[in-house]
């Protein structure tokens, strides 16, 4: 059997097909994020029928490893989660923090002017005309 270059010393080593995969934010942060896969085949998947003494406990093995890998996979992946469910609901916060009313001003009655019937109101930023008796 072939070994590849990520596993020169096992005979059971076989080509590591990779992809690269790259993602352009241009419009915030005008960064680039850059993934790479790397499938290999970890092999415990053939039929243990046939196979006896040292070559059905390395199987046994390769199984029992598999199994654990997974488990630290299926983990990752939900901390992962976990975490970035805590980034949005934190983002959401902040988010909702920044849009909270302004601040109100108390109205405050200005000096008539000619024509005017009431005194203006501040209120909000802005100066609005009371239509007054």
């Amino acid at each position: 059997r072939r070994s590849s270059s990520l596993n020169l010393d096992k005979a059971k080593g076989e080509d590591v097909p990779s992809s690269k995969s790259e993602r352009e934010f241009v419009a915030e942060t005008k960064t680039t994020c850059v993934g790479r896969l790397h499938v290999v085949d970890l092999a415990g998947c053939e039929p243990a029928g046939h196979l006896k003494g040292d070559r059905l406990e390395e199987g046994k093995l390769i199984n029992k490893s598999l199994f654990f890998l997974s488990e630290c996979i299926s983990r990752l992946v939900k901390a992962q989660r976990k975490e970035d469910k805590a980034e949005r609901e934190a983002a959401a916060a902040a988010a909702a923090a920044s849009a909270a009313p302004a601040l109100k001003v108390p109205p405050s009655p200005l000096p008539k002017g000619p024509g005017r019937s009431s005194a203006p109101t501040v209120t909000a930023g802005t100066i609005q005309e009371k239509a007054g008796a």
